[in-house]
């Protein structure tokens, strides 16, 4: 999916969200949107940081100690 259609379909959950919860209050309403703002922004950076395959190493690493912490405890189990 790409970014665009991401960003429309959150700002449409969040107005029908709003309408839901009667957002009389603007200062919630401005802060739920500025903080969808921000995850937004955060989501770019981190795509584009994967297109670059920055985390590539990374994540290679994540993977491995999930696996090894994942064998291990249920050997514990057992």
């Amino acid at each position: 999916m790409k970014m665009r259609k991401l960003i429309y379909w959150i700002l449409a959950l969040m107005s029908i969200t709003l309408k839901q919860l009667d957002a009389y209050n603007y200062e919630v309403a401005i802060k739920i949107i500025c903080g969808f703002i921000d995850l937004i922004v955060v989501l770019r950076i981190l795509s584009y940081l994967m297109s670059i395959d920055c985390f590539e190493k990374e994540y290679l690493i994540i993977k491995k100690v999930v696996i090894i912490e994942t064998t291990t405890n249920y050997r514990k189990l057992f």
